[in-house]
């Protein structure tokens, strides 16, 4: 559980938000990773819940390297015009040191809410 309010804008309603997260190892290292996000936020005109799940399929090609499937999405409820907003993205990420991660991504929207298209690269450095 966790909460935000806003300081600043035309809405000012605390937005609760609740995430229930699980996943599985399999065979060779292979991981699934499933996920749900609601959260009740304030609109224009009325409060209205929004969930978020998420689901992805990691593989292991080498010990660096990793590919993985997804599928998440973007659902309001109680809007007068809700969105699904569902997506498909396959990606890739390399650890080149211990602390150091580049990943690739692109992805497809499954509806016509949804973008048609998107494509992220990343780093990640821990420190």
């Amino acid at each position: 559980m966790e909460a935000a309010t806003p300081t600043y804008g035309d809405v000012f309603g605390t937005v609760p938000v609740a995430t229930l997260a699980a996943g599985w190892e399999f065979w060779d290292d292979w991981r699934l990773d499933g996920a749900i996000r609601y959260a009740y936020s304030e609109g224009a005109v009325n409060w209205f819940g929004s969930w978020s799940p998420s689901v992805v399929l990691r593989a292991p090609v080498t010990e660096r390297w990793e590919v993985h499937a997804e599928w998440f999405g973007s659902y309001t409820q109680g809007l007068a015009d809700d969105t699904q907003q569902p997506f498909f993205s396959p990606g890739t990420h390399l650890s080149i040191t211990r602390n150091v991660e580049i990943g690739l991504r692109i992805g497809w929207g499954l509806t016509a809410d949804a973008a048609p298209f998107f494509s992220d690269a990343g780093i990640a450095i821990q420190y």
